[in-house]
């Protein structure tokens, strides 16, 4: 149904019939992808039809009281071909037909399919096995975690995402073997107990395993530079449901070890050792199974908290600015600036992308401030980069050139790159010689160019610097 429904955007008529002749499939499949075709007029127009429709449909319902109308709505389809009126009369028909169904069937949660339940005990499953495998098979975790740790989370979600998504059978095998290929070579790389180039490597690896999960996510479209961004927001989301997910399973897990330990039960010597080890990889699952299954149920939540955090993190650097200033030469003896610097990159880059979001929803003329707030950070946060960016390369040359030094160097190469692209944007969407848009799709269009770095530091770092 998923797919029917994308390739029926192109044809209003074929959707309808699709909605006649099965109201609880089309309802629940449209809930499923509208993230990622909210984009699509067709669909923006479902959505608000959609909205006064009863949020959970039995199926004896449709067929007694649509199959009679069968008919009818082939010949509404046929006329919303031929004319634009067609569909509103369609709209307001449905609207009077079920005056009293006010309620968003976005608000109500969806528990997916069997298949869906199925499909994720399976996976968490087999993911707890392989979190498992050094107490099962008495290995050392610190060797195996470190190269294995993404294995255990993005190989599942990435077949979830190309199950849900319909991803033909020759994309899947070429995914399914390149995960393969990193899965056989991160571990035959030897152990050295010196190296650097390795490390870096096991560090990297997951995000490379993660750009798969996104392949997945995009096939159909992989350079569309919205369906990028709908992913980056989909993650965010995830984020939030993940982390939901959390905080609600340790506060149960610790009610349950006090009320064991009441009755003299030592409980969490057995949870903790390998019962949280089979629970744990089933998180990001569920997450991801909820956001599918409701994609409005934290959909609002990120750019609000772009919106709250935005003006406090313009601050925040702003004075931080003025105190490296006063105390500069202090950042070029600390090694570990540049790599912290580096994750406050990723998070302004992740302040503008769903701010960007939040003020897409509001009308252009309420906005200037807010991309004025955005263009003030992007800029700051550009002057502290470029200060970071002196200091480093000044460890480099005063010090020489170690794989560490080169990978947080390339990156925060390419974050300032990036950076300076969306200022430049922010600046043109400010001034009005361009629309907020374009700032979206200079962040899309820039994602191949972090997969090939971290195809160089996984692949090429080890083998360049010898394994050292």
């Amino acid at each position: 149904m998923e797919k029917l429904i994308r390739s029926g955007l192109e044809h209003p008529a074929e959707l309808e019939s699709l909605y006649r002749a099965d109201k609880a499939a089309f309802l629940e499949a449209f809930r499923a992808i509208y993230p990622e075709i909210e984009h699509h007029i067709v669909a923006q127009v479902w959505h608000e039809r959609l909205k006064n429709e009863l949020p959970q449909v039995n199926s004896a319902e449709v067929n007694s009281t649509e199959v009679g109308g069968a008919k009818a709505g082939g010949a509404e389809a046929s006329g919303a071909k031929a004319s634009g009126t067609a569909v509103s009369h369609t709209l307001a028909k449905a609207a009077e037909k079920s005056p009293s169904r006010t309620a968003s069937y976005f608000e109500n949660l969806s528990w997916g399919t069997r298949k869906d339940w199925m499909f994720i005990a399976i996976a968490a499953l087999i993911a707890g096995f392989i979190a498992n495998i050094p107490n099962l098979f008495g290995l050392e975790g610190d060797e195996f975690y470190p190269r294995n740790l993404g294995f255990v989370v993005f190989p599942f979600l990435t077949a979830y995402m190309a199950w849900k998504y319909a991803m033909p059978a020759q994309k899947g095998w070429i995914l399914g073997g390149a995960t393969l290929v990193a899965l056989a070579y991160i571990n035959l790389l030897p152990s050295v107990d010196t190296s650097d180039s390795i490390p870096l490597a096991c560090m990297h690896l997951p995000l490379l395993l993660w750009s798969g999960f996104g392949y997945a996510y995009a096939h159909e479209q992989p350079g569309d530079a919205s369906r990028r961004l709908n992913f980056l927001r989909f993650n965010g989301e995830l984020v939030v449901m993940g982390v939901l997910l959390l905080i609600t399973g340790m506060i149960f897990f610790a009610i349950t070890v006090a009320l064991f330990e009441m009755v003299g039960i030592q409980i969490y010597l057995y949870l903790g050792d390998h019962f949280l080890l089979w629970i744990l990889p089933s998180i990001p699952l569920l997450a991801v199974w909820l956001v599918l299954a409701n994609p409005k149920l934290v959909s609002l939540v990120s750019p609000v908290i772009a919106r709250v955090f935005t003006p406090a993190s313009l601050i925040m650097l702003a004075f931080y600015f003025v105190a490296i200033l006063m105390n500069a030469s202090a950042l070029y003896q600390d090694r570990d600036f540049l790599l912290i610097f580096n994750t406050v990159l990723i998070g302004v880059l992740a302040l503008i992308m769903f701010s960007l979001s939040e003020l897409a929803n509001r009308d252009s003329g309420k906005i200037r401030f807010s991309v004025t707030v955005l263009f003030l950070l992007s800029v700051v946060t550009l002057l502290i980069n470029a200060i970071a960016l002196s200091a480093i390369v000044y460890r480099v040359v005063e010090w020489g050139i170690t794989p560490n030094r080169i990978a947080v160097l390339g990156a925060n190469v390419l974050f300032l790159i990036h950076l300076m692209r969306i200022t430049v944007s922010l600046y043109q969407s400010m001034t009005g010689r361009s629309h907020i848009s374009a700032v979206e799709t200079r962040i899309a269009t820039y994602l191949p160019v972090y997969i090939i770095w971290l195809v160089v530091v996984v692949f090429l770092f080890p083998i360049v610097f010898g394994f050292g």
